[in-house]
């Protein structure tokens, strides 16, 4: 187990009352760097919070944890199950419908820089603690915007917060975004270190794969595996794995 000295970003953006725009993109770069890792593998987070983010403050470098909700979605596929915590949650994940779990991540990142520049969640229980209330602000995407906020900052919000998956900014779209180059020349973010690849690193790959029998898979990967295939049955994962594929 790694430790992170600092503890949660909730706490650190809790005691800022908010962060200054320059350091949100320092760590929200580093959010979306490592969920397009995640993404490229096909597995989605689902329950993306501060709360789930720890941050070293000694060098702002963040990790993402609790990859309890996870599920990885082949492709052409949608996930069904509705998870995560209400505040961060997309419209189409809290009206139970099959969704694309990487456009669900895309919205719950939208909310955490909105936390990260605010202070507070867009979206919010009534002072009657009514939750039906905010899930009606999340289906139609009614915030209130801050205009204190930067154009850029505006402009990556109201892309982000779309009630309509299929019209929301993509997480690869989100880091072409002018706001997370903005300051690249004071980060040293320069030549190579800018490209995303730089940042996200090649595609695994797995060479001189020889498991061909059964009895020679460890049992435990398959228990790790089953937490991310939900709803795909023990064979079809051995069979998998057994495959020269």
């Amino acid at each position: 187990m790694e430790f992170v000295q600092g503890g949660e970003l909730f706490h650190y953006v809790e005691e800022c009352r908010g962060l200054d725009e320059k350091e949100t993109v320092y760590i929200f770069r580093q959010i979306v760097a490592a969920l397009l890792y995640c993404h490229r593998l096909h597995i989605h987070h689902r329950d993306l919070k501060p709360e789930n983010i720890l941050l070293d403050r000694d060098n702002a470098q963040v990790k993402l944890v609790d990859f309890g909700m996870a599920a990885l979605q082949p492709e052409g596929k949608q996930l069904t199950t509705a998870c995560g915590s209400p505040h961060y949650a997309a419209p189409e994940v809290i009206r139970s419908r099959p969704y694309d779990g990487a456009k669900a991540d895309v919205w719950s990142c939208g909310v955490i820089l909105y936390v990260m520049l605010t202070g507070t969640t867009p979206f919010n229980y009534t002072s009657e603690n009514n939750i039906a209330s905010m899930y009606h602000a999340i289906a139609l995407a009614e915030y209130y915007m801050p205009p204190e906020l930067s154009f850029a900052a505006k402009d990556l919000l109201r892309k982000i917060f779309n009630p309509r998956p299929e019209k929301r900014i993509s997480m690869d779209e989100i880091w072409d975004h002018p706001l997370l180059h903005k300051y690249d020349h004071e980060f040293g973010y320069e030549g190579e270190l800018a490209k995303k690849d730089a940042w996200i690193g090649p595609v695994p790959k797995i060479e001189q794969w020889t498991v061909t029998r059964e009895e020679d898979i460890d049992k435990e990967i398959v228990r790790n595996m089953r937490t991310l295939w939900h709803s795909v049955p023990h064979h079809v994962l051995v069979q998998k794995l057994l495959s020269k594929q």
